[in-house]
């Protein structure tokens, strides 16, 4: 739902180009604050994760984007679309922080792939369905109809789930839960974890990859609309297929991942293949899509790319799991999903400045092409190392405090 909430204004972008005579480079800057936004949070989103449970963070982040989407509806208007970006960026900065948490209270070691491939699965769902949704809409009804529905899903769901989730059911000892409830941020000072190779690799190889992934967030219907000439609903549907085979793959690479580790797979050579592999299947066919100019052919490479995205999902989303101590897992996932939002932010502001500078999107796709490959391959093959649990890792922590259960 969150990212059903990101894709629908990509979706009404282009309209806005040609209705409204939209700059692509403004349109691009506008795309972007959500990610910076984001960025941000995340820097708050981590501590707050560790420090309060997730049945309160999460709805709070819920009801500020669900606004943030209902208030774009108002009128056309770049700061007001500027504002409710930052809005929406900020609410949903705590969505990968908690449910990292939650996962790593609920799911044994070689079940952690396959339960982390499911939520980013999930979130592949929002962009599946959210397209061709908001293309439906925008279509039927008009630009503003589309963030005053697909705002009203997410409180449906927030009312739904609140009943059914219960945070006393999983494989966490007691003494970790009170140990990660009573550390008052003290396991999340940034300093042990910015001083750690690891941390810089995934911080890194997360900023490559999420670049990469909102070029297609949000540019993907206008490079389909603009460039190759699609229908709004062509657009929204072909989209809607690319990250439907997303969502498929990263299942799929989550369930190879764990069956691999419990067949006895080295942990590093799991991640590593899974992680750097789909980053550099992505990166060539990003490189062909810019070239080719038989829709086929680019729908298909498109897909390919995106595939190798979803072999990077489920492996880079457990990393945090795999090397921090358990009460200090949201804030180096949040560190990890600060940094890959730095390349979100970058991506739609780069690629609209390269379009409005070309006429074309070949450049942008190109740039795309080998940010993926220097920083996501580089990041998870050079930088990481051996992937083992880090003392170094681990915050200091004072005379008295509890410390989590060995």
């Amino acid at each position: 739902l969150g990212f059903m909430d990101r894709v629908n204004m990509s979706v009404v972008v282009p309209v806005w180009i040609v209705k409204y005579h939209l700059n692509p480079a403004v349109a691009g800057f506008v795309l972007s604050i959500f990610s910076w936004a984001y960025a941000v949070g995340l820097f708050f989103a981590g501590p707050v994760a560790t420090r309060w449970h997730q049945k309160r963070v999460l709805p709070l982040g819920m009801v500020l984007w669900t606004g943030a989407t209902w208030i774009t509806a108002l009128m056309f208007s770049v700061p007001l679309f500027t504002f409710v970006r930052i809005l929406l960026g900020l609410g949903e900065s705590v969505l990968i922080p908690s449910n990292t948490r939650i996962a790593s209270e609920i799911f044994e070691k070689d079940n952690l792939a396959k339960a982390v491939g499911t939520f980013y699965a999930g979130s592949q769902v929002g962009l599946a369905i959210g397209a061709p949704i908001a293309a439906f809409i925008l279509a039927r009804m008009g630009w503003q109809a589309v963030f005053l529905v697909t705002g009203a899903f997410s409180i449906i769901w927030l009312i739904l789930w609140l009943p059914i989730y219960r945070p006393d059911k999983g494989v966490i000892s007691e003494g970790e839960r009170v140990a990660a409830e009573t550390e008052q941020f003290k396991g999340s000072r940034w300093t042990s974890l910015l001083l750690n190779r690891q941390t810089w690799g995934i911080m890194i190889g997360q900023f490559g990859a999420l670049y990469m992934l909102y070029v297609y967030i949000t540019w993907l219907p206008g490079i389909l609309a603009l460039q190759h000439h699609f229908s709004i609903l062509s657009a929204g549907w072909f989209t809607s297929l690319i990250f439907l085979v997303n969502v498929v793959m990263i299942i799929i690479c989550g369930w190879i991942s764990d069956v691999w580790l419990r067949h006895g797979g080295d942990l590093t050579v799991v991640r590593k293949t899974f992680c750097c592999g789909g980053m550099f299947l992505a990166t060539v066919c990003i490189v062909i899509a810019a070239y080719v100019q038989d829709p086929t052919i680019i729908i298909i490479m498109l897909i390919l790319a995106i595939s190798g995205f979803a072999m990077f999902v489920p492996a880079a989303g457990v990393l945090p799991i795999d090397l921090a101590p358990r009460h200090t897992i949201p804030s180096l996932s949040g560190l990890q999903t600060f940094f890959g939002n730095i390349g979100s932010a970058l991506a739609p502001l780069l690629t609209g400045f390269l379009y409005a500078q070309t006429g074309s999107f070949q450049v942008a796709l190109l740039t795309t092409a080998a940010i993926t490959l220097i920083f996501g391959v580089g990041g998870f093959g050079l930088l990481l190392g051996k992937v083992e649990k880090s003392v170094s890792l681990a915050p200091a922590v004072a005379e008295g405090e509890i410390l989590p259960a060995k």
